[in-house]
């Protein structure tokens, strides 16, 4: 898997966009933490790769956003940690719970 670049959405420009990787076979899991950052909020999101055999090029497939927030929840901050399998996707999200943390 080469260059893994998307474009996040939101104000910051320090969305953390590679700070924790997983990779399992031909996929990749790029976490950003402070990914939809709008400047009182910092949710997070993560990202999924596939470089496909024939080498072409690698394909960006899907944003995991974090979950819908509620009032105390305003920094989940996922994609803080990543790990993926074959079947399974983790995420860990440190400020979830007022900073009790959680995964998905």
């Amino acid at each position: 898997i080469d260059d893994l670049t998307p474009t996040p959405t939101g104000s910051s420009d320090n969305f953390r966009f590679g700070r924790s990787v997983a990779i399992s076979g031909t996929s990749a899991l790029v976490g950003a933490r402070n990914a939809e950052d709008n400047d009182e909020n910092v949710f997070g999101a993560v990202y999924l790769f596939e470089d496909f055999t024939d080498n072409t090029q690698t394909k960006y497939l899907s944003k995991l956003d974090a979950p819908p927030p509620t009032p105390s929840n305003v920094r989940f901050r996922c994609g803080h940690s990543v790990a993926l399998s074959e079947k399974y996707i983790v995420i860990g999200c440190p400020g979830f719970r007022d900073f009790e943390g959680g995964s998905y």
